[in-house]
């Protein structure tokens, strides 16, 4: 690094002999420490002296610039927060929202089917077979859409996982696994009450 920053790129470095630059006034002087405490209460009280100097210098001279790291990684908190919020809350919704429109189209087409499954019950169709078959139906028309955001999810957590890295923060496996539990309940609790009240509907009188 040559300035604190949670992004590790790399604009490129030019370095040149002192005798290039005797005639020209530097435009920033950069210095980079690092300090290290036995304790939490050691670390506190060098980043009160660190905010004092920063107050000072700003003081001082307008054009200083001064980070330190707890300022850096508070405001990375306050942004992946904010991202986080947002993405939660789009994703619920059009979770909540494509579940439903797959259940109430699925329960209109099982009240439309019902008098073709009355059909099936006088020809002899066993009434296992036929809750088989609808099981399957509503299955395959539930899994598409999802197969489809599953292949979609895989290229977004790769470019995810690279934007997570340049933070300092590879390790996406927990929020990818909490994510799946939460759509496991979400779309399948909808899957299961679609089917249960799509067998009811096309049940024999």
């Amino acid at each position: 690094y040559i300035t604190m920053s949670t992004d590790p790129s790399n604009m490129g470095i030019i370095l040149v002999q002192d005798s290039a630059l005797e005639k020209k006034a530097p435009t920033n002087e950069i210095m980079v420490a690092n300090y290290n405490g036995n304790s939490k209460v050691d670390k506190e009280n060098i980043d009160n002296k660190l905010e004092n100097i920063q107050k000072r210098f700003y003081d001082e001279n307008k054009n200083t610039y001064f980070s330190r790291k707890i300022e850096i990684y508070n405001s990375n908190i306050g942004a992946s927060a904010m991202a986080v919020f947002i993405g939660l809350y789009i994703g619920i919704v059009f979770l909540i929202s494509s579940a439903a429109i797959l259940a109430l189209k699925e329960l209109s087409e099982s009240t439309d089917s019902k008098q073709r499954y009355n059909t099936l019950r006088k020809i002899g169709i066993d009434e296992n077979m036929i809750n088989r078959s609808l099981f399957i139906q509503i299955g395959v028309f539930f899994a598409f859409p999802l197969i489809l955001a599953i292949v979609h999810s895989i290229f977004g957590i790769q470019v995810l996982n690279m934007m997570t890295e340049s933070y300092g923060r590879g390790n996406i496996l927990k929020p990818i696994i909490m994510t799946a539990g939460f759509l496991i309940v979400i779309y399948g609790g909808y899957f299961a009450v679609t089917y249960l009240c799509s067998k009811n509907i096309i049940k024999e009188d």
